[in-house]
């Protein structure tokens, strides 16, 4: 590489991207036209351009919507705004895929065309989660060609962090952002469609793939129902908090028993459950049990599958959860090597600076 070579490079702070992500406290005409539009927004040519010129981009954890496509570009149902949760038909029609991707069906007409191309890997069934996140970071790792993306850690008490997949007992901080996504592109829905968050909470059951935490064995887990109808009871659920028990902050919470489904094995690839159920949870994922992060020794900690992300204590278990929800470890590589990039940007802008004063 030529340091001196090419334009400036640019570093973007606490990034989001432009018309991928949707901010459901906006105006509907900007939401649905646009999705985030502040100064850490981007577009996909922006980023672009600091991929080509070996700048970084921090990928922020913001609590967004990221709304399906509606028209084309789907690789699974979740992908698609018509989907009707577990169980329905339609959604991705893959009979006839072009260059791999097949086209949503049973789009409703009133319904705004968004024709992202969302990853793979990552079922986009919850938002404002660990989903929305890694399905972010998936798609700026193919943009920006798998370097230059780097933690972003800069939580200032304004931030809106990753929402749980799991728990219903704090109103700021409901499972799957608390249906935001029902008040947005599907306020024309199709009748008889079911509610997303309805569907967005029982996908996260049906995975079973929360963070594995050491105390849920003294926490009394059995087989969750779907385990059981599945014939399968290596899936469980566990009480995580009781209704007596506070979180590590002492927030005020509703006194209710709250459950995380998951499993200490790793999902598997039987067709009944991968193929259907499963397609964002790849073998393998779940990697081994972890302690929850403790501010005072004497109080419970932490549980990201219900508290989300609060705090930057809490980005080993946003690490493992990517995992769960699909980020294979290989893929885990530009964040470890985001040292080293954002180094070699700097780098780069002081040879420059050198060359052309």
């Amino acid at each position: 590489m030529c340091e001196s070579c090419g334009a400036y490079p640019f570093v973007g702070v606490h990034s989001k991207v432009r018309t991928l992500e949707i901010d459901p406290k906006h105006f509907e005409e900007m939401r649905n036209s646009f999705g985030y539009n502040d100064e850490a927004s981007k577009t996909e040519s922006e980023i672009r351009y600091v991929a080509d010129n070996f700048g970084a981009i921090a990928v922020y954890p913001t609590g967004s919507d990221i709304i399906p496509p509606v028209t084309a570009f789907c690789t699974k149902d979740t992908d698609c705004v018509s989907y009707n949760g577990p169980g329905s038909s339609g959604g991705c029609d893959l009979s006839a895929p072009i260059s791999g991707y097949g086209m949503c069906s049973n789009v409703n007409a009133g319904v705004v065309p968004r024709t992202e191309k969302l990853p793979p890997e990552v079922s986009n069934d919850c938002d404002s989660s660990t989903k929305t996140f890694a399905t972010k970071y998936l798609w700026l790792m193919r943009v920006m060609g798998g370097h230059g993306l780097t933690p972003s850690t800069d939580f200032n008490g304004l931030a809106s962090p990753l929402k749980p997949r799991y728990g219903v007992a704090n109103n700021w901080s409901k499972a799957c952002n608390g249906g935001d996504r029902d008040f947005t592109d599907q306020a024309t829905k199709s009748p008889g469609q079911l509610p997303w968050y309805r569907i967005m909470v029982d996908l996260q059951e049906f995975e079973s793939s929360g963070v594995w935490y050491d105390d849920y064995a003294s926490r009394g887990p059995v087989p969750s129902a779907v385990a059981t109808a599945w014939g399968d009871n290596r899936y469980k659920i566990v009480v995580a908090r009781k209704d007596t028990e506070a979180r590590e902050d002492r927030a005020p919470r509703a006194h209710v028993n709250e459950s995380v489904f998951f499993n200490d094995f790793g999902p598997d690839n039987k067709p009944k459950l991968a193929n259907t159920y499963q397609d964002g949870n790849r073998v393998g994922a779940q990697m081994y049990r972890m302690k929850r992060w403790r501010a005072i020794p004497t109080r419970a900690g932490w549980d990201y599958n219900l508290d989300g992300f609060q705090n930057i204590g809490l980005y080993p278990d946003l690490f493992q959860d990517m995992r769960n929800v699909g980020v294979q470890w290989e893929q885990m590589g530009p964040l470890f090597h985001a040292a080293q990039d954002y180094l070699t940007t700097w780098r780069r802008g002081v040879s420059i600076g050198s060359k052309h004063p």
